[in-house]
């Protein structure tokens, strides 16, 4: 009984333990742009790398302009833009996660010291 009360989540009267916020304010920045659609490309591999270089550009001026941000959250599939089609279809335009892009993004990430959000076929 005494390590089911320890582990309780929410208390009876709907209290709940917290820790304090590193910061009371946060600065977000979203980014929404065009995204090259890599069924366009005879070879993805080049559209992927335009998004990608984009998507630093775009988190570079985020960065650099007005108050630095926390997080930069970007629009949907900014790397491989949204595939119609089915599952094995899309399947061809996914990102490798741990893979290159997100080791370039990550790398923009920490120079920024900022968290980037955004979403990706992954495989």
């Amino acid at each position: 009984m005494a390590n089911e009360a320890k582990n309780k989540l929410v208390n009876e009267d709907g209290s709940y333990e917290v820790s304090p916020l590193e910061k009371d304010v946060i600065t977000l920045k979203v980014i929404q742009t065009g995204v090259n659609l890599l069924q366009e490309y005879d070879d993805p591999k080049v559209g992927l790398k335009d998004n990608l270089n984009h998507m630093i550009q775009m988190a570079d001026l985020a960065c650099n302009q007005d108050s630095k941000p926390d997080i930069i959250l970007y629009h949907e599939f900014p790397l491989t833009g949204y595939s119609s089609g089915t599952r094995a279809e899309k399947l061809k335009y996914t990102i490798e996660v741990p893979g290159p892009e997100t080791e370039a993004l990550g790398k923009v990430a920490k120079e920024c010291d900022a968290y980037l959000i955004f979403g990706s076929y992954a495989t």
